[in-house]
């Protein structure tokens, strides 16, 4: 319960290394010691040991390697932290103070009243959309942070799709078919609500729409 309970400094180490450029650094040289992105990050003033302590914590997550000499480096998960991969909004979304308030507000959702969720509780009546457009800082990271999980869903969405549609060509094998066959064939891949429709083109006789089950 100990680990659970902690658990919940994570995403607020993230959003440390996120504003200390920490993915960044790691990113262009690797690996490096805590000394030497610290002097990276604040060259009149470095703090190495905040550095370290950040990092282990992290590292302790699966977050980052470090090495017994203290040089730390980018892992499959801390490389998605780079300021490339567009993960950044929605860190700094997820720990921002109107986010976090709305957390610690849940609660209050099971004693009743006219709220419909916490962030209205914790955020004078306000629902995020109506938060949202009151404060541009926040409009912002919330648009970059819709547009960062929508870019991600789509090409998982389209990865999956393509799968799919490989295994379709495999079973095709150029032969033609009835409207019945293309009905089996769909089916069998794991699409619905299929509709197929006649075309006057002289490229492609049949449109086909499919839907994949969910």
């Amino acid at each position: 319960m100990a680990s659970i309970s902690n658990a919940i400094t994570t995403p607020f180490l993230l959003k440390a290394v996120i504003c200390l450029g920490i993915p960044d650094i790691l990113g262009r040289e690797s690996p490096l010691h805590y000394n030497q992105i610290a002097a990276k990050i604040n060259p009149s003033d470095p703090n190495p040991d905040v550095v370290r302590r950040i990092l282990q914590s992290l590292v302790r997550n699966k977050i980052f390697c470090e090495d017994p000499s203290g040089f730390f480096s980018h892992n499959n998960l801390s490389s998605t932290l780079v300021s490339s991969k567009n993960i950044h909004a929605m860190v700094m979304l997820q720990t921002s103070q109107p986010m976090v308030a709305s957390y610690s507000e849940i609660h209050k959702l099971a004693l009743g009243g006219s709220h419909e969720s916490a962030f209205e509780v914790a955020n004078e009546g306000k629902s995020l959309y109506q938060y949202a457009s009151h404060n541009l800082g926040f409009s912002k990271m919330f648009r970059a942070a819709i547009s960062e999980t929508s870019e991600r869903f789509m090409v998982a969405a389209t990865r999956e799709a393509r799968k799919a549609f490989e295994g379709i060509k495999a079973a095709i094998g150029g032969k033609e078919r009835s409207e019945n066959e293309w009905n089996e064939l769909l089916a069998s891949e794991g699409f619905a609500n299929i509709s197929l429709s006649l075309t006057s083109s002289n490229d492609l006789q049949v449109v086909i729409e499919a839907y994949k089950c969910t």
